[in-house]
């Protein structure tokens, strides 16, 4: 049921990174990234998270993780190799209790804390903006 105080957010982030990096450092990466997001949208007032979904894909294969509340675990699907250079993140945060631009702020600020690697470019793009111009990061 849809509500006055339900939010809707999407943004993809591109990461350009200048070493090849493990598929377990970006699984432990994206894993906090949603914990983060998760934790810092219900300090914030959220009462009910439908879900924080993320996808990550390389050219190494892909992860697919999501969350529905700050005290779990994000669970995570998929498969990638060791190697990635780049890295392609699509976001997506539906929740109660927060309005959009609180969403907003709080996931861009999370992806320099949880998604930086050493020397990488990092770009986001707001999904939902007609201008749609990346912020960058690195």
């Amino acid at each position: 049921m849809l509500t006055d105080d339900f939010t809707a957010y999407a943004a993809k982030v591109n990461i350009n990174l200048k070493e090849p990096v493990s598929a377990d450092s970006i699984q432990k990466k994206l894993t906090t990234f949603l914990s983060l997001i998760a934790s810092e949208c219900s300090d914030n007032g959220a009462y009910l998270i439908g879900h924080i979904k993320c996808v990550v894909e390389s050219e190494k294969g892909f992860y697919a993780s999501s969350i529905t509340a700050p005290t779990d675990t994000p669970s995570v699907r998929g498969e990638m190799g060791d190697g990635s250079e780049s890295l392609e993140v699509i976001i997506n945060v539906l929740l109660y209790g927060l309005d959009k631009l609180t969403v907003k702020q709080i996931t861009k600020a999370a992806v320099p804390v949880s998604l930086s690697f050493v020397d990488a470019e990092i770009k986001i793009w707001d999904l939902e903006s007609e201008e749609n111009q990346p912020i960058h990061f690195g």
